[in-house]
């Protein structure tokens, strides 16, 4: 069984222990940059046995190594971090525990947005290539319907401009609707000259759920060229409207902090 959860469910999983008469979160200091506050963890990804990638209230991510494989973790599991006073650093004496199973930590790290967008990507991928509905985030009462990870995806509904630059695309959204975030990169899979100019464009997602994390299939299409209708097409145009329609493929999405 490949390790592919819904994040709502692994951070419902998970319980924090620590330490008796420890300081409020809103007052707490890090003993060291690196670590991670496991009271403030709200999103959880198991992208391999021995790897999670987790995101705090505040909006840092970390990578979490354990010392060796630890069993798929889900919300069907009991599964705690136990570190002195909540706080984990990869310095020995903390584990992840899953049921009966104790998964040693051996490093903790800050990780980037595009870092933690390809972990939650990669915990969705099965070993025969296939894929899972995107990541499912539940906070405060409970609704009816799913949501996508803002961590990593964004909705085309929500979009308010977008503009190219060399790295790819950079997409402006409603932050009030996605969690916070303004903005968001788009990375490509290949150069699309169709993009330059005064082009109307509209994502696809490959799925068809709605949302584009940069999943197999999500593209990115020209609608209108918005040229006048008089002009007249050469050789090079031909294969640009071409391309538009074949679309865009997108590699990467995840929030520019």
């Amino acid at each position: 069984m490949p390790a592919i959860r819904l994040a709502a469910r692994l951070a419902a999983a998970f319980a924090i222990t620590a330490a008796i008469g420890a300081a409020p979160a809103s007052a707490r200091t890090p003993p060291a940059a690196h670590c991670l506050d496991a009271r403030e963890v709200r999103e959880v990804f198991q992208s391999a046995p021995g790897t999670l990638a987790l995101l705090q209230s505040d909006g840092r991510r970390f990578r979490v190594d354990l010392a060796g494989g630890c069993p798929d973790i889900d919300g069907d599991t009991r599964t705690r971090m136990l570190a002195a006073d909540g706080w984990m650093c990869g310095a020995g004496n903390e584990y992840v525990a899953v049921d009966q199973t104790l998964c040693p930590v051996a490093a903790v790290a800050p990780i980037t947005a595009a870092e933690y967008a390809g972990h939650a990507r990669g915990s969705r991928t099965g070993p025969d290539g296939s894929t899972t509905l995107a990541t499912v985030v539940v906070k405060g009462e409970e609704r009816r319907g799913f949501a996508a990870s803002h961590s990593y995806c964004f909705s085309p509904r929500h979009v308010r401009g977008w503009s190219e630059d060399p790295r790819g695309l950079v997409v402006e959204v409603n932050p009030n609707r996605s969690g916070g975030n303004r903005y968001y990169r788009v990375e490509l899979l290949r150069s699309c000259p169709h993009l330059a100019g005064p082009v109307e464009v509209a994502f696809r997602s490959g799925p068809g759920i709605g949302v584009i994390c940069g999943n197999p299939g999500d593209d990115i299409r020209v609608t209108s060229t918005g040229r006048p209708a008089d002009f007249v097409m050469t050789g090079s145009d031909r294969l640009q409207v071409l391309g538009a329609r074949s679309g865009c493929p997108i590699r990467a999405v995840y929030p520019m902090d």
